[in-house]
């Protein structure tokens, strides 16, 4: 068993206190296959630790969706956002159907 956070871990806990938003990008386009995944793998690891929790966002035309590694902070405030994104989009879908 391991014995603590490994490198990517503390790699990626480190850009996530530095940044004032509290959140970065799991694996950017254009990085090494091999480190994305490593970084893939080691953002599923902090958040089943509940050291981080990860969110993904919505691909918008032709964007594709990233993986977001947020602060608890963060994500509290990420699904906020979410959910009243989401409750906003339902009342515009209604008034759509009504009329």
């Amino acid at each position: 068993m391991s014995r603590g956070l490994g490198k990517v871990e503390q790699e990626l806990l480190h850009e996530i206190k530095i940044n004032p938003e509290g959140r970065t990008v799991v694996a950017l386009s254009g990085t090494d296959p091999t480190k994305a995944e490593a970084r893939r793998r080691a953002a599923r690891s902090l958040d089943r630790k509940g050291l981080a929790v990860l969110r993904k966002t919505e691909a918008k035309g032709f964007l594709r969706s990233k993986s977001l590694l947020l602060s608890a902070e963060a994500a509290a405030e990420w699904d906020d956002r979410e959910a009243c994104r989401k409750v906003e989009k339902a009342r515009e879908a209604r008034r759509v159907s009504v009329q």
